[in-house]
């Protein structure tokens, strides 16, 4: 039994039935908030038992025999999510702690060969990280487990990190996305075509097919860290941005 297909069967009747219902309606029908269920109809998020029982109860599906099935499904998806490289962030770890520095540092203690004292030199002529920062910064990734001290040594746990792509931005997502744009902006004035690529796509496309757009943007993160995954010796430190907007509307 998979969720999002149930909801997805369940709205297309609906709607088949009368043009203007709305997954706001929905969403009210089912007494959960219409971001959540948006997400959970584009496979997005994974719901909690809580909220899926409360979906099989308001559709009148609601079996002991049945939900036990659905927790063990939401159980197994989570552990294949856990598995993807995606590597997402918590959204809750994401808006109370990271800052462009905490993604830096986590990235750069990849580096193969580098210094504790190098790596610091790095970071303060390239991203204004002194070493009361870089101090700072590690003992927030240590909080978090995001990374470990061994023999002395910062071992990363979370590796390559992608930014979970929610439907509303915070004031904090904004000013982080427009930092990561207007690097890639200087890029272009400072690195030759052979370390650099930048290419855009405009298309004219119908607004139903945006969730299946984000998923294509989402499996290029997951390939590109497989790609990063699969070499032991990295040396450098990269930013890829991939955005969608409106140009005409």
């Amino acid at each position: 039994m998979k969720i999002s297909k149930i909801l997805n069967d369940e709205l297309r009747l609906r709607k088949s039935k009368n043009q203007r219902y709305s997954m706001r309606s929905f969403a009210r029908f089912l007494g959960i908030d219409s971001t959540a269920l948006s997400r959970i109809l584009n496979e997005e998020r994974l719901p909690s038992p809580r909220t899926s029982l409360k979906i099989l109860k308001a559709m009148d599906l609601w079996t002991p025999d049945n939900t036990a099935r659905l927790k063990a499904n939401a159980k197994n998806l989570r552990s294949r999510h856990r598995d993807l490289l995606m590597n997402s962030f918590e959204n809750d770890l994401f808006e109370t702690l990271f800052e462009a520095h905490h993604i830096y540092v986590l990235t750069s203690l990849c580096l193969n060969g580098l210094s504790k004292s190098r790596l610091i030199s790095h970071l303060s002529k390239n991203c204004g990280i002194s070493e009361v920062r870089f101090k700072q910064v590690t003992e927030d990734l240590k909080a978090i487990g995001a990374i470990i001290e061994e023999d002395r040594k910062l071992k990363v746990v979370y590796k390559n990190k992608s930014t979970i792509p929610l439907p509303f931005t915070s004031e904090k997502r904004k000013k982080l996305q427009q930092e990561f744009l207007a690097l890639a902006s200087e890029a272009i004035d400072n690195f030759s075509m052979e370390e650099r690529d930048n290419s855009t796509l405009t298309v004219a496309i119908s607004r139903q097919d945006l969730p299946k757009i984000r998923k294509v943007l989402r499996e290029s993160h997951i390939k590109i860290n497989r790609i990063s995954e699969s070499r032991k010796v990295r040396d450098a430190v990269y930013n890829i941005c991939l955005a969608a907007y409106p140009v005409l509307k």
